[in-house]
């Protein structure tokens, strides 16, 4: 069995995603596999694979150097975002002034250039990088099959709707401003179509300033633990709005992924990453840009028996995304053995 440190670049919901699950699933497996924010130099200095992610800094730079020249290590480069086209989303602060930075992107296309593997989370980014990278791998983000043994939100006892299924949104302080003023205008009518609005991520002074806190409104502020976060969606409609930007093209249908797992139908912007994964009319609805977003969300708060149908179908599609599964057919063969 192999020996890895997964390196984590945040503890947010990326890293999660991108190392602690997966260190997870692949210990399951039998291998010996570590994960966080620094390299454990002393108890995997002598490991067989590196995975870095989103390696940019100058020191990690270095040291990721040393990984493929000194130490001849594997390593895989996991590229979990676009990091080229921030710049053209100023809402993102200072990570659109760092990720614009040109310095910046050379180094993460050297550090990438020089690895084993580059792993990408969409195949939009995997193109990104193939001009650059003599082995780029696209790598899904998954979910631990437990959460599919959980009851779904339509197998749930129906006196818990009584006052009428949930319609939810979850972002953040950057997605926020995902949340158009067409979507906007439906979401506040959430109530009026027999529904309710909970909110996850953003906490209600945000909500507050771009309208959507508001009498009848649940609102979840940030949750910091992945698991924790999930534990709190409640949703029997799950909402993902996107505009369509380069940067949100690249993206990793995450929303369409949590919902799926859960049992719960999504209705989200037609966008690349959500149109490979949402089964249009079938797991959830896919919004055109322009296009209604009211009478898909009226319709699924109406049709109880179509929220259950639609729940199932994206259950099944989950199954092909739990994290066991793609570390023992992705993620062990890169690490461990030969291109999966």
């Amino acid at each position: 069995m192999g020996k890895a440190w997964l390196w984590s670049a945040d503890e947010g919901g990326c890293g999660w995603y991108r190392t602690v699950i997966v260190a997870e699933a692949l210990r399951a497996l039998g291998h010996d596999v570590g994960s966080g924010l620094e390299f454990d130099h002393e108890g995997y200095g002598d490991c067989d694979a590196v995975l870095g992610q989103r390696v940019s800094s100058p020191g990690p730079s270095i040291l990721w150097s040393r990984f493929n020249f000194q130490q001849a290590k594997r390593t895989l480069f996991d590229a979990d975002d676009d990091y080229f086209h921030l710049s053209e989303h100023p809402e993102f602060g200072r990570s659109a002034v760092e990720y614009g930075n040109t310095r910046l992107q050379t180094r993460i296309l050297a550090n990438a250039g020089m690895s084993t593997f580059t792993t990408c989370v969409s195949p939009v980014i995997a193109e990104m990088f193939a001009d650059y990278c003599t082995n780029t791998v696209v790598v899904p983000n998954g979910l631990p099959k437990a959460y599919l043994d959980q009851p779904a939100r339509y197998e749930l006892d129906p006196l818990s709707l009584k006052d009428g299924p949930t319609v939810g949104w979850a972002g953040t302080a950057f997605t926020k401003w995902e949340l158009t003023n067409d979507v906007k205008e439906v979401l506040s009518k959430v109530g009026d179509m027999g529904g309710k609005l909970h909110t996850v991520g953003v906490p209600f002074h945000e909500m507050r300033e771009i309208g959507l806190a508001r009498p009848g409104v649940s609102i979840t502020g940030w949750v910091p633990d992945s698991y924790a976060y999930l534990d709190v969606v409640d949703f029997d409609i799950w909402v993902a709005p996107y505009r369509r930007t380069r940067y949100n093209e690249a993206k990793a249908p995450t929303k369409a992924l949590e919902a799926a797992f859960l049992g719960i139908p999504i209705v989200a912007s037609d966008t690349i990453p959500y149109r490979a994964f949402v089964r249009d009319g079938v797991t959830g609805f896919l919004v055109p840009p322009g296009g209604d977003w009211e009478t898909p969300i009226r319709t699924l708060i109406n049709e109880p028996e179509l929220r259950a149908q639609m729940g199932a179908a994206a259950r099944e599609v989950a199954q092909e995304y739990t994290i066991e599964r793609l570390a023992a057919r992705l993620w062990a063969p890169l690490l461990f053995g030969d291109r999966p």
